[in-house]
């Protein structure tokens, strides 16, 4: 399905530019470094938004609610849409951060007017659909893949693809570890888009018994695209970011959320009774603890913690495994020596 698209404070020049399409508002602390350093490079880029379609109760929906958190998150100003069609003409390249969901109409229409494609991988991945149920062909539809690491690179045999790493996940890497005051644990719950949702009640119910035997404090987290409802518990409406700088603990299951835990010096239980069989977090490598059953987890979270620096020093091996984390070019400037070279032939 086909949908319009908005610029965001589109610059008042002529000509076309490259187009980074941004869904979530996390996207923005990848793509807004990318679209200022084409722009240093004198190659025109602004941000691309899809609107979502006016429809009765549209307004209750997940992606309604992450289309307004997204507008809240920066401070440009959402253009008039745009048809899909009519935005091709006007792209000299395309970057977005999913290539099987909604840009994907997008992508094929800009690689049948032989604009170059890329697709900047936003996180933890199922590359094979082991756990969808699907046939998504993740990062398989466009030109050129940026991923976060050698683990996501190995993965996508076949493809073009570079690493370049991701902006967020390094400058946490780089600062402070978190600094709770108490004993706390952030329960991520993050079941959406259809994938394994009928276990998201009975996995809530099983980390929620398990603090509560353990007498961990706790908060819920969830991912703003989950749908229903987690009665009888209440989520937090702070950020993730918020819960785990103030977190001793994080509770979670397949989600990107494990790897800022384990940056932040958060100790991970990568909680699992549903049995994903998804492998990113199949071999801890020394970096968190895996659990299968409420009992397991409880006897986990009644474990002393260790130390911030001790948790990220142990996850350090499993980390750079999955992302890259050192010094050296900014994933920005990596991506777009790759970006400038393709529309330079």
């Amino acid at each position: 399905m086909s949908v319009d698209y908005g610029w965001l404070d589109r610059t008042p020049r002529d000509g076309r530019r490259v187009g980074l399409v941004v869904q979530a508002a996390y996207h923005l602390d990848e793509l807004v470094p990318l679209r200022d350093e084409l722009r240093a490079r004198g190659i025109a880029a602004d941000i691309l938004v899809p609107v979502p379609p006016r429809k009765p109760l549209n307004h209750f929906r997940p992606g309604m609610r992450r289309f307004r958190e997204l507008l809240g998150a920066t401070p440009l100003r959402l253009g008039p849409p745009v048809t899909a069609d009519g935005l091709v003409a006007d792209l000299s390249a395309l970057v977005v951060m999913n290539d099987w969901g909604t840009p994907k109409a997008l992508v094929e229409s800009s690689r049948a007017r032989e604009v170059p494609t890329f697709a900047w991988i936003e996180g933890v991945q199922d590359f094979g659909d082991v756990d969808t149920g699907q046939s998504r062909g993740a990062y398989t539809h466009v030109d050129h893949v940026f991923c976060l690491g050698r683990y996501g690179a190995d993965r996508l045999p076949g493809t073009a693809r570079t690493v370049v790493g991701s902006a967020r996940l390094r400058a946490l890497w780089n600062g402070p570890c978190a600094r709770p005051a108490a004993p706390m644990a952030t329960i991520n719950s993050n079941f959406t888009y259809g994938v394994l949702t009928e276990h998201r009640r009975s996995w809530v119910a099983s980390v929620m018994t398990a603090c509560r035997v353990a007498g961990m404090p706790r908060v819920l987290s969830r991912h703003a695209a989950e749908r229903g409802l987690v009665l009888p518990y209440r989520a937090s409406d702070r950020s993730i970011g918020e819960l785990l700088a103030a977190s001793t603990h994080l509770v979670g299951r397949f989600s990107t959320v494990g790897y800022e835990a384990l940056i932040r010096g958060v100790e991970f239980v990568y909680h699992n009774p549903h049995g994903e069989k998804e492998p990113t977090f199949s071999d801890p490598m020394g970096a968190f603890a895996r659990t299968a059953s409420t009992e397991e987890l409880t006897r986990q979270l009644q474990e002393p913690a260790r130390s911030a620096e001790g948790i990220r020093a142990a996850a350090a091996e499993f980390l750079h495994h999955h992302l890259r984390l050192e010094d050296g070019p900014s994933p920005a400037e990596i991506a777009a020596d790759t970006i400038e070279e393709s529309l330079a032939n």
